[in-house]
């Protein structure tokens, strides 16, 4: 818990805090290349892949909602060392990607709907679309849907590599912090 936080001294991530961050990671990867090969495979391979996108876009939500819900309750964050422009850089960041993550999967939820068709998850769990659609917001939320993959991928690259740079040429811990 965050009690008396103020006060500990903490040098990495917890261990949760690093599992969910790196679990995202790696569905967020998986899910872009999903959506840039699915056209490329065939018709029913292709169209198992977007079935397949659908419901890891649904497992992807619930590890968002984990990692938001955990880092406000129980996670304590690294005590910061750096600059503080660097640390009000790096929140920004961090915030702009949860803002982008969380528009992104109500755009891909909204992008079924927008069809006509339920969001199925694995076959096992059917959610219909509890508003209903104007057919000329099709276009504009695909728009979104797919750029704003694109703009999480490039924002992500980025931070990636700015751990990059903070291990390998600030040599500052940074990076550490969140693989252990």
């Amino acid at each position: 818990m965050k009690l008396g936080a103020e006060a500990q001294t903490v040098r990495h991530y917890d261990g949760v805090t690093r599992a969910l961050h790196w679990l995202m990671a790696a569905q967020i990867v998986a899910q872009f290349v999903l959506a840039l090969i699915w056209d490329d495979v065939g018709e029913d391979l292709g169209h198992s892949l977007v079935r397949l996108h659908v419901s890891l876009g649904v497992c992807l939500i619930v590890t968002l909602v984990l990692r938001i819900v955990w880092r406000s309750v129980f996670s304590l964050s690294p005590t910061e060392t750096l600059p503080r422009m660097q640390v009000k850089l790096s929140h920004g960041v961090h915030h702009l990607l949860y803002t982008m993550m969380v528009v992104e999967l109500a755009a891909g939820l909204s992008k079924r709907w927008a069809r006509g068709r339920t969001v199925d998850v694995f076959g096992l769990i059917h959610i219909p679309s509890p508003f209903t659609y104007a057919p000329d917001l099709r276009p504009i939320i695909s728009f979104t849907h797919e750029w704003l993959a694109w703009a999480i991928i490039i924002l992500a690259a980025g931070h990636g590599l700015m751990a990059l740079f903070h291990h390998f040429v600030l040599r500052d811990g940074v990076l550490r912090r969140m693989t252990g």
